[in-house]
């Protein structure tokens, strides 16, 4: 799987490990594009506000002190148009539901992996390539 070189990710991830694996895992899937990392939820909504940092997908984990994935996500929503999928351990229906009422593109439980973890970055970023590409007429 290879991505085109422009696409600019936001990984919005406490866990050193966790964007440790998703860099692993990005590299290993032939991304081509620029990862940036937010360690916390202000960073984040700085990179957003960036005017010189484009930012076309985010990914979120939900258990970020101090505030709530939740409350980033509305953030999120109010001060991007960038999709937002959450990238979560959380297995719990009502975080689901949260994050799809707040206006989440998409909900992945974290893989236990590196492979599955590989596989859920091929579903995500291929989703949204082609959800990007104009339909056929």
């Amino acid at each position: 799987m290879t991505h085109s070189a422009d696409l600019n990710l936001l990984l919005v991830e406490d866990d050193e490990i966790d964007v440790q694996a998703m860099q692993r895992a990005l590299r290993a899937r032939g991304f081509q594009g620029k990862l940036h990392v937010a360690n916390d939820p202000d960073r984040a909504l700085d990179l957003l506000g960036d005017v010189a940092t484009r930012i076309d997908l985010v990914l979120l984990d939900l258990h970020m002190p101090p505030r709530s994935g939740h409350e980033l996500l509305h953030d999120l929503r109010e001060r991007s148009h960038a999709p937002v999928i959450v990238l979560t351990s959380s297995t719990d229906p009502d975080d689901l539901r949260r994050c799809f009422r707040a206006g989440a593109a998409g909900y992945f439980i974290k893989p236990p992996d590196g492979r599955a973890l590989q596989r859920t970055l091929d579903l995500i970023l291929g989703y949204w390539r082609r959800s990007e590409r104009p339909p056929l007429a």
